[in-house]
């Protein structure tokens, strides 16, 4: 657990959000980073101050599709950060040469490239964006040494009241969802939606809600059901996956949900915690 003091700086100087700093916390409270090699799925905002200092990790590697709002956020981080693409002939070779590495590209295009290389594969608020979400977990895998350990927690999950993800402004997003949007991107077909959002908000604005109920590329649109059936076709024999969060579905809506969804009855997870461990080989 972090220290009150710990907290301030990890949210004041190291910019680390609330939901960051819970999952952090309950990774630490499972197993110890203390002289770790960790790869990081997604993020790349987490500093060298937490990292090494707070975390006491002994390399962090970060591999992100990274947009250009996130730099822009954080331009201190990310100006001392040490980049390499994917598809750098010495990718291997410059992550030995630096402690800290973020790697500009996706976790389901890694293939062997970093085979047993990690102890812990760490990701936070991630995997609900990840689409080729088999090949991920594959390469997660492969990716860690014996025994290594992957922890996530991410969410909003699509098949949720806010799993659209959808963001138009700072006051109109999944986060802060006008009540009439709820499970909308879930009970309305395309053009039903559209012609809803067109008499209910200006046409800028319900194009723009449109495109990320139904097109955008930002999340997977996986049910909770899914990734269930993803973890028990994926190499992790040991593991355990559970809800972190749940948001009560009404009885009448849940059966127009599972109607709807043949084989689903999991509507109300917000959130999902995963732990795993390689076995020996």
């Amino acid at each position: 657990m972090f220290t009150d003091k710990e907290k301030e700086f990890l949210k004041e100087k190291c910019k680390l959000e609330p939901y960051q700093i819970g999952t952090i916390e309950r990774a630490q409270d499972l197993f110890d980073f203390s002289d770790k090699i960790v790869l990081e799925i997604g993020g790349s905002n987490l500093p060298k101050e937490c990292v090494f200092d707070i975390m006491s990790a002994k390399k962090w590697v970060c591999i992100d599709l990274i947009e250009p709002y996130q730099v822009l956020r954080n331009k201190e981080h990310y100006n001392n950060c040490t980049f390499i693409n994917l598809n750098d002939a010495e990718l291997f070779n410059k992550i030995m040469e630096n402690d800290y590495v973020i790697i500009k590209g996706d976790i389901a295009d890694v293939g062997e490239r970093l085979r047993e290389s990690f102890d812990i594969c760490l990701s936070l608020c991630c995997f609900e964006h990840i689409h080729r979400f088999n090949m991920a977990l594959s390469n997660i895998y492969c990716s860690l040494k014996e025994n290594g350990i992957l922890f996530t927690e991410f969410g909003p999950i699509y098949s949720c009241k806010y799993g659209s993800h959808y963001w138009y402004d700072i006051n109109s997003n999944f986060n802060r969802q006008e009540p009439i949007l709820d499970y909308k991107h879930l009970l309305m077909n395309n053009m039903e939606l559209l012609i809803f959002l067109l008499e209910k908000f200006p046409k800028e604005k319900a194009n723009m809600i449109h495109h990320h109920f139904k097109a955008s590329e930002r999340i997977n649109r996986l049910f909770y059901e899914d990734y269930i059936r993803y973890m028990e076709l994926s190499d992790f024999a040991n593991y355990k996956l559970k809800p972190l969060k749940k948001i009560e579905v009404g009885e009448e809506l849940q059966g127009q949900l599972m109607k709807k969804y043949p084989g689903y009855k999991d509507f109300s997870t917000y959130s999902i915690q995963i732990l795993a461990q390689k076995d020996k080989i």
